[in-house]
């Protein structure tokens, strides 16, 4: 495997056939990964943890009492 930097902001990766699609998408994936770990905030306050925690579980609730009718 080799990399090269073409730009600032690109690098290419060059891999052997021999990895083939299977690894070629293991590889992007990996990258996905890296580029949403990137751009995620560094730090979140507890009042936005307990916010988001909150919605989730009202959304929740509301989801069960629509499928039992209540």
């Amino acid at each position: 495997m080799a990399t090269e930097a073409i730009e600032k902001d690109y690098v290419t990766i060059r891999v052997p056939q021999a990895i083939g699609t299977t690894g070629i998408k293991r590889i992007k994936q990996n990258v996905k990964v890296l580029e949403a770990n990137t751009q995620a905030p560094k730090r979140i306050s507890k009042k936005r943890i307990k916010e988001i925690a909150n919605e989730v579980t009202t959304a929740a609730w509301e989801k069960l009492k629509q499928k039992r009718g209540l």
